[in-house]
């Protein structure tokens, strides 16, 4: 990938995490945990757009999440 896609790309994860925020981190969280590379690369670049507080929320989204639904851990 070339580097004007990469930097497109991360604008454009900067823009999920502006307009989405902590559910858009809980999301590529999950997505992480499920052994996606796309998701944690995606999940590491929005924190950095994120307050600790967000940070936070979208961890407790997370787990709330696979509480609720564990099929979503690929159970």
């Amino acid at each position: 990938m070339g580097k004007q896609s990469l930097t497109r790309l991360s604008q454009k994860r900067t823009q999920i995490a502006k307009i989405f925020g902590t559910a858009a981190h809980a999301w590529f969280n999950l997505a992480a945990a499920n052994g996606f590379s796309k998701g944690k690369e995606s999940r590491d670049l929005i924190a950095k757009e994120m307050t600790s507080d967000q940070l936070a929320e979208a961890q407790r989204m997370a787990r709330d999440m696979v509480e609720s639904n564990p099929k979503v851990m690929g159970e």
